[in-house]
């Protein structure tokens, strides 16, 4: 399936975003992520209506990610560089946390979109699957390329938040892992 990024409110402004091949198989695992993220995306629109969404900084890890808020009946854009004060209510984010070199920075990044939320989508480093994968790695002799460990939990995000001194409450604070049984063996 191709698709193409979608410009945000201040396109003009940011770097211009080039078609994306997104990826037609994502692996049983990741559907799955998927799945249960619209549900949890789908929940969270009930409640707090909010009426546009940002992906930044994009990746493909869950294919198209705007799939994951089309289904809330909610209009997503995919960004690869920031829109300060871009006028989105909800800032998504997924798995690029334990990915930044200085999380600090990011989540500073993040706060300058001017967003009424912010939804920060980790790795979880207790759940199970975390330590196979990770074990994958290195009987396949692959190097890890999936952040730092220290990073994947929402724990680590909300030492941030506070270190950072930034102006966010936690509203809401949820899990998604996917069970023992289902590894993700994307990369085999």
């Amino acid at each position: 399936m191709i698709g193409e990024e979608t410009p945000g409110p201040n396109a003009a402004l940011a770097p211009e975003a080039e078609a994306v091949g997104f990826p037609s198989d994502l692996g049983f695992g990741t559907e799955y992520e998927k799945w249960l993220l619209t549900g949890i995306v789908e929940e969270l629109h009930a409640t707090y209506r909010f009426r546009s969404a940002a992906d930044y900084p994009c990746n493909l890890l869950l294919g198209d990610s705007r799939d994951v808020f089309r289904n809330a009946g909610v209009a997503c854009s995919r960004l690869r560089a920031p829109e300060r004060d871009a006028q989105f209510d909800l800032l998504f984010s997924f798995c690029e946390f334990e990915q930044a070199p200085d999380a600090g920075a990011f989540l500073r990044t993040l706060d300058g979109f001017g967003s009424r939320y912010v939804l920060i989508v980790t790795q979880n480093w207790r759940n199970p699957g975390v330590p196979l994968h990770r074990l994958y790695h290195l009987l396949a002799g692959v190097p890890w390329d999936h952040g730092r460990l220290s990073r994947a939990s929402d724990a680590a995000v909300l030492r941030t938040v506070r270190c950072c001194e930034l102006p966010w409450n936690l509203v809401e604070r949820r899990c998604f892992d996917t069970p023992w049984f289902v590894l993700d063996v994307y990369e085999t």
